[in-house]
This record gives C-alpha cells, sequence and structure tokens, in this order.
C-alpha cells in the first residue's frame, strides 16, 4: 500500500501562495510611496540641481570646444606641413587646453594644501601666499620652516621613521 504524496501539485502551491506575494507587494508599494511622499522635496531639489548641473557642464564644454577651435584656428598657420596642419594645429590646441585644466587642477590642489598647513599650525592661509619677509611672525616663519624640513621630496623617496617624534633615519 503507498502512502499519499505530501508534495502539493505546482497549481495548488502556487494559488496558495499567490494571495501571499500580492500582499507583500502591495505592501512593498505602500513603503515606497509612503517613502517618495515623505521625501518628495528633497528629491524635487535634487532633480532641480541634477538638470542645472548637467546644464551648467554643457555651458562649460561647449566653451571648452569653442576655445579650442579659435586657438586650433590661431595655430593653424605656424605649422609646418601644410597637408597636416588642421590636424597638428589641433592637437596642439588639444594639448594647450590639457595642460591649462592641469595646471588650474595643480593650483586648486596648491592652494589646499596651502590651507592644510596653516589649519595645522594655526596660521591664516594669507600668511603662506605672500613671499617670507622678515616682518612675518616668528610662529609663521617657524611653522613653514618645520614644515619645509618635515617634507619628503619626490626625488628622495626615502621612508621616514620616528620614534616619539623623532626622526631616526634623519
Amino acid at each position: 500500500m503507498t502512502s499519499p504524496s505530501r508534495t502539493l501539485p505546482p497549481a495548488t502551491a502556487a494559488a496558495r501562495i499567490a494571495p501571499l506575494l500580492l500582499a507583500l507587494a502591495g505592501l512593498a508599494i505602500a513603503i515606497g510611496g509612503q517613502w517618495l511622499w515623505r521625501h518628495r522635496r528633497q528629491i524635487g531639489a535634487a532633480l532641480v540641481t541634477a538638470v542645472a548641473t548637467t546644464y551648467a557642464a554643457g555651458a562649460w564644454g561647449r566653451q571648452q570646444i569653442e576655445a579650442l577651435a579659435t586657438d586650433s584656428a590661431r595655430r593653424l598657420p605656424a605649422q609646418p606641413i601644410a597637408a597636416l596642419a588642421p590636424i597638428t594645429a589641433t592637437l596642439a590646441a588639444a594639448w594647450g587646453l590639457v595642460d591649462r585644466g592641469t595646471m588650474t587642477r595643480s593650483d586648486r590642489a596648491r592652494q589646499a594644501l596651502l590651507a592644510d598647513i596653516a589649519s595645522d599650525f594655526g596660521l591664516e592661509l594669507r600668511d603662506l601666499q605672500r613671499p617670507m619677509k622678515p616682518s612675518y611672525s616668528a610662529a609663521a616663519v617657524a611653522a613653514i620652516g618645520q614644515w619645509r624640513m618635515e617634507s619628503i621630496e619626490p626625488w628622495r623617496l626615502q621612508a621616514v621613521v620616528r620614534v616619539n617624534g623623532r626622526r631616526l633615519n634623519a
């Protein structure tokens, strides 16, 4: 005698689970809708910011392309090979654009580094931006000198080992 199978047929199992899944989906939609409603102002502000940023990036990109075209046209007569002049002038203009962008980033990085140094030693940023003069406070001169002595130049690439604030390999 065979015992009845305890496995439900697939259609019966689906019929039992479907109401539960529909209830869970409805609950998830309700929770998502409630979250959206509570954060509608932040979502709206984020969308406006995204559109404005996209517009500003497009305007900046258009200005860069116009600057590239203007610089390329200016460099065109000076190119040595007339047949390749449009290509080489555009490459030279693009290189100049990248170079100017890199210099801008390096200037910003230098300003950030100076701001960090100023905050570390309790100075004002303007004290570090001017050339050293005897009229500076002794604290400013000592702080800048100490920072310059503690910095590692890239060409030296040495490890600095400190114990209790003293360099062992100095």
